[in-house]
């Protein structure tokens, strides 16, 4: 099947993300290009919370949202661990909040922006916030070479935006404590297959293609697909309530974090600077 090419439309007010939208399949991307560290900064949050109000306000009328990443080898680290230490050497309550929060508004807004079929490409690291993201769309595409895991643990955290609640949409409840719980696994794409938390695997290099054939295929059975997401967002519905007292418990859980565990925060964010653009 022949793939119709994604036409890019960067905003001038979008520095670190590019919108790209396919009017032959109503298909919109989202397409991470953080400045510096491969992680959701302030600046990015803020876009992409920017790029949501964009499809709901200008009338492109999409059907499917693929969610991307223009770094080689990472979707995304997640949290920007060198904000989190610095903003908890400080104190800074307010500050953590703020970042709690527009975390999961963006999550939220993802999984039930219009009840679109939402779409992530995974193509490379996916971490931390990184897989959070990854699993408040409704499906999943990975790469082979992809990789998946929750390192938060290893700093005396746990990853605080809606990881168990997206989770338990997918697997029990004692696989998502385990998943969350192992700091020192990562899951290859075939692993997170075989769980049934990935929907499809496919060879490195081809994600994008992948998911405009998939978007292809879809709308041949459109009204069936349709309704299966529907049914799944009704019984595994994530509540927003649940998500921001998960939120406060980690801003409580960050604020306690001692030297220690900060200078492991700052070592684990010094090694993500290898993959800065």
């Amino acid at each position: 099947m022949e793939v119709a090419e994604l036409k890019l439309l960067k905003s001038s007010d979008f520095k670190q993300i590019d919108f790209a939208y396919d009017h032959e399949l109503q298909t919109a991307s989202i397409i991470f290009d953080p400045i510096g560290r491969p992680c959701f900064n302030m600046e990015l949050l803020e876009e992409l919370e920017a790029s949501q109000q964009l499809l709901k306000n200008n009338h492109l009328n999409p059907t499917h949202l693929l969610v991307m990443s223009n770094v080689k080898g990472v979707f995304s680290f997640g949290g920007d661990l060198r904000l989190f230490s610095r903003l908890v050497r400080s104190k800074d309550q307010l500050g953590l909040s703020r970042y709690m929060k527009l975390c999961i508004d963006v999550l939220m807004s993802t999984t039930y922006l219009y009840q679109l079929e939402k779409i992530a490409v995974v193509q490379g690291i996916a971490f931390g916030g990184g897989f959070e993201a990854a699993l408040s769309c409704s499906t999943i595409i990975a790469e082979r070479s992809a990789q998946f895991g929750f390192p938060e643990r290893l700093f005396n955290l746990f990853p605080g935006m809606g990881a168990y609640s997206f989770l338990i949409r997918r697997v029990s409840p004692a696989m998502a404590k385990r998943i969350i719980s192992c700091t020192e696994r990562k899951y290859t794409a075939q692993q997170m297959y075989d769980m049934g938390i990935v929907d499809m695997v496919v060879e490195d290099g081809t994600g994008r293609e992948a998911a405009l054939n998939y978007v292809a295929e879809r709308k041949r059975y459109e009204n069936a697909y349709n309704a299966i997401r529907e049914i799944t967002d009704l019984y595994h519905k994530v509540d927003y309530d649940e998500l921001y007292k998960i939120g406060e418990k980690w801003v409580k859980t960050a604020l306690q974090l001692g030297d220690r565990d900060l200078r492991k925060m700052e070592i684990f964010a010094k090694g993500q600077d290898n993959y800065a653009n």
